[in-house]
C-alpha cells in the first residue's frame, strides 16, 4: 500500500514522457523549418473571427509576420502581379483569416490587391459579407460571367474581392484563365493577388493551382497538425513544393507566446525580465 503512490507516480511520469516523445504535433517554428526547409515567418495568437474583422491581426503583426512574408515574396520575384496562394493541411487552421489579413495589410500599404476565394471558404463571407449564390471565380473561369461583374471593387481601400461562386467542375483546366480575370477590363492592374486555396489534404486542388501561383504560404495550427500529416501532404505537391514561400504558426496560445518571448528577451539582455503581452479584449 505504501508503494502504490510511488509506483503510480512513476507510471504516470513514464506515460507522460512517452506521449511527449511520440506526439509529433507541430508546436514550434523549429519543427516547421526542419520539415519544410523554408522560413517560418512567426507565430500568430489565437483570436476570434470578430477580432480579425477589426483588423487586430494585421495591425498587431504588421511589422512581424505579415511584413516578413511580403519581404520574402519581393526578394524572390520581380514579376507583377505577385500571385500568392495561402493554404493549410486541413480546414479550420486559420488560412482564410491569414489570407484576408495579409491582403488588407498589403492594400493598407498602398498596393492594389485582389483577394480570391479559391477554396470555397466559409470564413471569407464573415470578413466581407457576400450575397448567397453570387457569381464568382468559378463562373468567370467558365466564361459565364464577365470579370467586372463578379469582382467586388473596393471592399476596402485598394482591395477588391472575387468570391468563389458555384462549383460545377474541377478548376484544373481553367486556372490558365485567371490572368485574364485579373487584368481584363480593369483600369488599374493588381500588384498582388492573394488566393485562399483549398486545404492541402486535397493536395490535387492545390497542385493544380500551381499553374498560376508564384509562391505558396502554409498556415499551420499550433498543436493540431502532426509532422507526418504535413509531410505526407507536402510530398503530394510535386513541383509546387519548390514554390513554398514559408510557413506561419497560427492559433498559438497567448501563454506560450508570452513565455517564448520572455525567454528570447532574457537571452538578449542577459537578465530576468517581466513581460506583459496582454491586450484589450485578450482571450
Amino acid at each position: 500500500m505504501l508503494l502504490a503512490p510511488v509506483v503510480g507516480g512513476m507510471l504516470a511520469c513514464g506515460i507522460g514522457i512517452g506521449l511527449a516523445l511520440f506526439d509529433r504535433r507541430l508546436r514550434s517554428a523549429e519543427q516547421l523549418v526542419a520539415l519544410t526547409s523554408v522560413e517560418c515567418f512567426g507565430a500568430l495568437p489565437r483570436m476570434k473571427i470578430p477580432q480579425a474583422n477589426r483588423l487586430g491581426l494585421a495591425s498587431t503583426l504588421r511589422r512581424s509576420v505579415l511584413q516578413r512574408a511580403r519581404s520574402a515574396v519581393l526578394e524572390t520575384s520581380n514579376q507583377v502581379p505577385h500571385v500568392v496562394g495561402v493554404t493549410s493541411y486541413c480546414p479550420g487552421e486559420g488560412k482564410t483569416v491569414v489570407a484576408g489579413s495579409w491582403a488588407r495589410f498589403l492594400a493598407g500599404e498602398g498596393s492594389r490587391v485582389l483577394l480570391v476565394d479559391a477554396g470555397q471558404s466559409d470564413t471569407l463571407p464573415a470578413l466581407r459579407p457576400v450575397a448567397p449564390q453570387v457569381a464568382g471565380l468559378h463562373e468567370v473561369l467558365r466564361g459565364e460571367v464577365a470579370p467586372g461583374d463578379a469582382i467586388q471593387p473596393e471592399i476596402s481601400p485598394n482591395l477588391d474581392f472575387l468570391p468563389g461562386g458555384e462549383v460545377l467542375s474541377n478548376l484544373d483546366m481553367l486556372w490558365g484563365n485567371l490572368a485574364y480575370v485579373i487584368n481584363a477590363g480593369r483600369e488599374c492592374a493588381y500588384e498582388w493577388v492573394i488566393l485562399d486555396l483549398p486545404a492541402l489534404a486535397t493536395a490535387a486542388d492545390v497542385r493544380s493551382a500551381g499553374q498560376i501561383i508564384d509562391s505558396l504560404l502554409i498556415v499551420v495550427e499550433w498543436g493540431h497538425t502532426s509532422e507526418t500529416e504535413l509531410g505526407r501532404a507536402l510530398s503530394s505537391l510535386g513541383s509546387v513544393r519548390d514554390r513554398i514561400l514559408g510557413t506561419v504558426l497560427n492559433k498559438v496560445p497567448r501563454s506560450v507566446l508570452r513565455s517564448e518571448t520572455l525567454v528570447r528577451t532574457q537571452r538578449r539582455s542577459g537578465r530576468p525580465q517581466s513581460l506583459d503581452l496582454t491586450e484589450p479584449g485578450d482571450l
